[in-house]
């Protein structure tokens, strides 16, 4: 993986956050939702915006929607569990802000998004020429 694909990303998580954010200060301030779940329904629709961006933008695919799209699925309801578990911990036992308690969260998600989208979701693997490399065998340049 190369330092721009990183970089696009790391935007795509940004903006993903900010949907995410958004929809739990929302949910919690407006509507009197419980954090946690405020929390896992931000997170859908943050997963929603940013499957899009990397699609499009991040790793630059144009095959195989269906099965990609498939795989984030799987990835993202695991990360979504995982997001909600390590939440609620930080909740419980921190004492901290909500708002707080989700950063904390986000962080650990993002490089496990990272690493399970970019070896599985898109199958992306870069050589030492900036080229990347499928590992289903395709072939797409780094620019």
């Amino acid at each position: 993986m190369n330092i721009e694909t990183f970089a696009r990303y790391f935007l795509s998580g940004c903006v993903a956050l900010a949907v995410h954010l958004s929809v739990l200060a929302a949910l919690v301030e407006l509507f009197s939702f419980d954090e946690v779940a405020a929390s896992g329904i931000g997170f859908v629709f943050a997963c929603i915006v940013n499957y899009c961006i990397q699609y499009f933008y991040v790793f630059r695919v144009s095959d195989r929607l269906a099965t990609r799209a498939l795989r984030y699925v799987v990835i993202t309801v695991f990360t979504l569990l995982l997001n909600m578990v390590v939440f609620y911990l930080i909740i419980q036992f921190s004492g901290l802000h909500y708002a707080l308690a989700q950063g904390l969260t986000t962080g650990f998600i993002f490089v496990v998004n990272f690493v399970l989208n970019s070896l599985w979701t898109f199958n992306i693997q870069a050589d030492d020429r900036g080229t990347h490399r499928r590992l289903d065998g395709g072939v797409k340049d780094a620019s």
